[in-house]
């Protein structure tokens, strides 16, 4: 399953800010607050969140799977693996 994620339905200022964007690392889901979290460089490498998934419905869980995520300009993949039983 894959999920994309493009830059305007990022949290503000990283929605409208291309070099804020691309100073974004270590992007991960956070499952205990159903967010999507990165360090940004550009800020002193402060921990933010870039995307709240409950805004949009979903509930994210790590029980039966894993991720990837891919960064690229227009935004990011998240694609979802389930786990083998």
């Amino acid at each position: 399953m894959q999920i994309r994620i493009k830059n305007e339905e990022l949290e503000f200022p990283w929605s409208l800010d291309y070099y804020r964007f691309n100073k974004l690392h270590n992007v991960g889901i956070d499952y205990a607050t159903q967010t999507l979290d990165a360090v940004d460089m550009h800020d002193n490498y402060s921990y933010v969140t870039i995307l709240y998934f409950k805004k949009y419905g979903i509930v994210m869980d790590n029980r039966f799977n894993s991720y990837d995520i891919i960064q690229d300009d227009d935004g990011f993949l998240i694609e979802i693996h389930p786990k083998k039983m």
